[in-house]
C-alpha cells in the first residue's frame, strides 16, 4: 500500500500547477498520473531509507506524518523534474529534510510500532498457587 495516492497529490497543488509540472500536454493525462505515481515510489524510497532502521518498512498502517512526508517529497520531486528550484520549493525540501533526519535520529516519532516494540513479549508473575 502506497503512503500516498496521486489525489492527495492533486489535493495539495492547484490542477494548473500539477500539470505544468507532471504533465507533456494541457491536461492532467494517464501519462502525469503515471509520473506522480513514479514520484510517489521514488518518495518512499527515500523516505524509507531514513526510516528502516527504527521503523519495519514498508509502514503498513500509515500515520498522517508519513503521508504528508510522501505528499511533500513528491511535490519536491516533481519541482525538481522541471528544473524549478522556486523558494516554496526550497522550503518544501528543507521541511521535509529536517523531519526525515529528526525521526531517524528519533527525535520524532512516527507513532508506529517500531520492529523491538512487536517482538517484545511480555512475562508476568502469578502468585505460587497453592495446589
Amino acid at each position: 500500500m502506497p503512503y500516498c495516492d496521486y489525489t492527495d497529490i492533486i489535493e495539495r497543488l492547484s490542477e494548473r500547477e500539477l500539470i505544468d509540472l507532471a504533465s507533456e500536454t494541457e491536461t492532467l493525462d494517464t501519462e502525469a498520473i503515471d509520473t506522480i505515481k513514479a514520484l510517489i515510489i521514488d518518495a518512499e524510497e527515500e523516505i524509507n531509507s531514513y526510516i528502516s532502521s527504527r521503523y519495519e518498512t514498508p509502514v503498513v498502517n500509515i500515520p498522517k506524518l508519513l503521508k504528508k512526508i510522501t505528499v511533500e517529497l513528491t511535490i519536491v520531486n516533481l519541482y525538481k523534474k522541471r528544473n524549478i528550484f522556486s523558494e516554496d520549493m526550497l522550503e518544501r525540501q528543507k521541511w521535509v529534510d529536517n523531519i526525515l533526519m529528526k525521526i531517524s535520529g528519533g527525535q520524532v516519532s512516527l507513532d508506529i510500532e517500531t520492529p523491538e516494540e512487536l517482538n517484545k513479549i511480555l512475562f508476568t508473575s502469578d502468585p505460587l498457587r497453592g495446589w
